[in-house]
């Protein structure tokens, strides 16, 4: 959850999120292809005669009449592709020109077929992941080193080992999906914040966040998001039945992060990491700078210059560790111009960058090979008041 006395607004910084291309590939066979194997693992099912009666030629309402309405769509000038949970239908010019469905029989074989695949790869992923921490745990323990030391010593490639969710009718960056539609959230997440409102699609807004969003992903590198972050979550605003269940952003453990505002991206992805890269997190050495941390407490507003002379970057980074390093991540990616400066005059600032840059060093090289230090002049680019994507 981030910081919820920090005044909400949404950034107009421009950014483009990347589009299939789909006028190259609409007409392209293997297109084709990668549309039946992805409908085949919808999680909805849709009653479908066994003798789809779909015609060259027909008109859109004609097919609609015939088989129902489709799970969704797809296209790109005057070519459409409508998705059902057996197969496809091509339109061209508001015509049928190509269908393809499965039979029953065939459909139940390929679900089994790649129910099991799924199953084999989540089992080897796994397996991958202990196998990782182990040897980055032993890779320290050999070298004599341990806590934030040993964290430059390890290089083991990092590889995530999630299988990102399949959605219609949804856009991608890069292969992180964009979803704002609540019905699409995990289960669990969707039963604790059932009553969160979406962004509306009348007003453009979806839109708006689709631009702005990548303003702040390019300050990312594209490999080390796609081991590290699974899914984005956009709503309007986050609520749920319980107490405190009005954040304005949060981190559901793995399945991805939840954002009302894509500037809070930096704090929610911070907690994906320490979720990730747990073990070697340096907890201990990051609370030690600060002593005890207080909680939440909806009314303390210390004055910034008090706060970095303790440590912290917000009122709300004093809670616990875990906010603490959100937070101050938080601030590497927004205003890092403004941190480095206080770091200057507050020792416990640089002391806490000191146990973190190693950290998101280890991140960045054990997902993407790079090996560039992130120190002041790495951040400072990111500044709000200078960042261009």
């Amino acid at each position: 959850m981030t910081n919820t006395d920090r005044r909400r607004y949404r950034r107009s910084e421009g950014g483009t999120l990347v589009y299939p291309s789909l006028s190259a590939l609409i007409g392209g066979y293997h297109f084709f292809c990668f549309l039946v194997v992805s409908l085949l693992i919808a999680g909805n099912v849709f009653a479908e005669s066994s003798a789809i009666n779909v015609v060259s030629g027909q008109a859109q309402a004609e097919v609609e009449e015939n088989i129902g309405p489709p799970l969704g769509k797809m296209g790109s000038g005057n070519k459409i592709i409508w998705l059902y949970q057996k197969g496809t239908v091509e339109f061209e010019n508001g015509k049928v020109v190509r269908s393809s469905f499965l039979s029953d029989g065939e459909y139940v074989k390929e679900q089994a077929r790649r129910a099991k695949l799924t199953e084999a790869k989540r089992l080897a992923d796994a397996a991958a992941m202990t196998n990782w921490h182990v040897r980055r745990m032993q890779a320290g323990q050999q070298s004599g080193l341990s806590g934030v030391a040993a964290l430059v010593t390890m290089s083991q490639r990092f590889v995530r080992p999630f299988i990102r969710p399949s959605y219609d009718n949804v856009l991608y960056y890069n292969n992180i999906p964009i979803v704002f539609e609540l019905s699409k959230w995990p289960p669990a997440m969707r039963q604790a914040y059932a009553i969160s409102v979406e962004i509306p699609v009348e007003t453009g807004q979806r839109t708006t966040t689709f631009q702005t969003l990548p303003y702040e992903l390019k300050k990312y590198p594209a490999e080390m998001l796609e081991q590290t972050l699974r899914c984005i979550y956009m709503i309007r605003d986050i609520r749920g039945e319980a107490a405190r269940m009005n954040p304005a952003a949060l981190a559901f453990y793995t399945e991805g992060i939840v954002l009302e505002h894509t500037y809070m991206l930096h704090h929610e992805l911070a907690h994906e990491l320490q979720f990730l890269f747990h073990d070697v997190f340096p907890a201990m050495e990051l609370a030690a700078v600060s002593g005890g941390y207080v909680g939440f407490e909806e009314k303390r507003n210390l004055n910034y210059k008090d706060l970095w002379k303790l440590g912290f970057t917000s009122n709300y980074a004093m809670c616990s560790v875990a906010e603490d390093f959100a937070e101050f991540c938080d601030n590497l990616y927004l205003q890092p111009v403004t941190l480095f400066a206080a770091m200057k005059e507050n020792p416990k600032l640089q002391e806490k960058f000191n146990i973190i840059r190693p950290f998101l060093e280890m991140v960045k090289r054990c997902t993407t090979g790079d090996n560039a230090p992130m120190d002041e002049v790495y951040f400072s680019k990111y500044d709000r008041s200078i960042w261009k994507p």
